[in-house]
Formats: structure tokens, C-alpha cells, sequence
């Protein structure tokens, strides 16, 4: 990467988001939780954002996930705490983004999860059916972070947690709570502005929630 893409990246806000859901599809499950945390490659926190989310009446969790979340009751119970409707989740979101862009308005915006497609399936469902829009992201402006890494080491999507999740970066980015989107979306944004800034040789960050 050269001066050129580094200057790109300190213009750019990521949006790292992450989700916890009973079930792999929004028609039929429902999302427990989503976080945001907006960060920038310079590694200042700019805003972040978290809810937990009321199961929708129409929906029925799935077995598999299930036997998951019971495996993981400490995060269970965590997103189940302080629950709220949909569609003032969502309009919390729509307004966390909203003045991003209004607090800076010469920023790129730009959304990232390690995975992206389920992310977005949940996220996209919900905006149109609770926040009655389209999007909040351009689709140019969406970065799956398992695949940028990927293309950044030269190495397959696969390969990712043996070869570049490094014990070291794994260590000073661990979530203080796995699997609760809150704490995951920290520990996410450290590990991908780490990996940004060791590209082009800057000191590595300490990201603290």
C-alpha cells in the first residue's frame, strides 16, 4: 500500500457492525442485538452504538442455533438485557448514522464486519421493514473484513485465523464478552485497524471499550 491509499484511509470512518440473531434468516428469526462502533485508522473512537432487540412474534429461533446460544449463556443473557421494539432500534441506528455524516461531512463512510453477507441480510431486513429505507451504506462503501485481509496478505479467506489473526493482535483486540455484538465490534475494530496500520508501517493502537 503506498501514500496515496493511506491518505484514502485517513479520510475514510469505519463502521464496524455486528450482529447476534437466533436463527441464519431475518424472514424467519430474529435479530437480538446489533452494534456499531464508528473508529477511524488513526485509531479515535468517534461514536458507538449498541441494542438489544425484542423477539419478533412472527419469527421461531432455529434448533441449531439454539444448541449455540445455550453453549454460550453468559452472552445469551447479555442480549437479552434491556430490550426494545425494532423499530426504535432501528431509528437509533438510522439517526447514529445520520450524524456521522453530519458531524463529518467530508468523511467517507464505511461498513465493515467480518461477515459481511449475514451482517448485512439481518441489517438490510430490518431497515426496510422497521426504518422504512433502503440503506444506509452504499454498496461501494462495504468492506467484509475477513476478505480485505485476504487480499491485503495475499492468502485464502480461509487461511485467515491461522495466518493473519496472530496470537499478539488477537490478544490486544480479544472481546471482553464473545459473541455479545457490543464487545465483538471493539474487538473487530482493533484487529482491523492494527492490520491497516502495520500495511503502511504505523505504530499499532491500544483500543479499550
Amino acid at each position: 500500500m503506498n501514500l496515496k491509499q493511506w491518505s484514502r484511509w485517513k479520510k475514510s470512518i469505519i463502521v464496524i457492525v455486528k450482529i447476534a440473531a437466533d436463527g441464519p434468516n431475518p424472514l424467519t428469526n430474529s435479530m437480538l442485538s446489533f452494534a456499531a462502533v464508528a473508529i477511524t485508522v488513526n485509531g479515535e473512537l468517534l461514536k458507538s452504538i449498541s441494542r438489544n432487540l425484542e423477539i419478533r412474534a412472527d419469527t421461531l429461533p432455529d434448533d441449531n442455533f439454539n444448541i449455540w446460544w445455550s453453549e454460550r449463556q453468559l452472552a445469551r443473557k447479555e442480549v437479552a438485557k434491556s430490550q426494545i421494539d425494532p423499530t426504535t432500534a432501528i431509528t437509533d441506528l438510522i439517526n447514529f448514522v445520520e450524524m456521522l455524516r453530519q458531524d463529518y461531512p467530508t468523511k467517507n463512510i464505511i461498513l465493515a464486519s467480518e461477515c459481511l453477507s449475514e451482517t448485512w441480510m439481518f441489517i438490510d431486513y430490518y431497515l426496510r421493514v422497521y426504518g422504512g429505507r433502503v440503506s444506509l451504506f452504499s454498496q461501494e462503501h462495504a468492506l467484509d473484513i475477513q476478505s480485505f485481509l485476504a487480499g491485503m496478505y495475499g492468502i485464502m479467506r480461509g487461511d485467515i485465523s491461522k495466518q493473519v489473526f496472530s496470537p499478539k493482535i488477537v490478544r490486544n483486540n480479544r472481546s471482553l464478552m464473545p459473541d455479545v455484538p457490543f464487545y465483538d465490534a471493539y474487538a473487530s475494530a482493533g484487529v482491523l485497524v492494527d492490520h491497516i496500520r502495520y500495511q503502511f508501517k504505523q505504530p499499532k493502537l491500544v483500543i479499550i471499550c
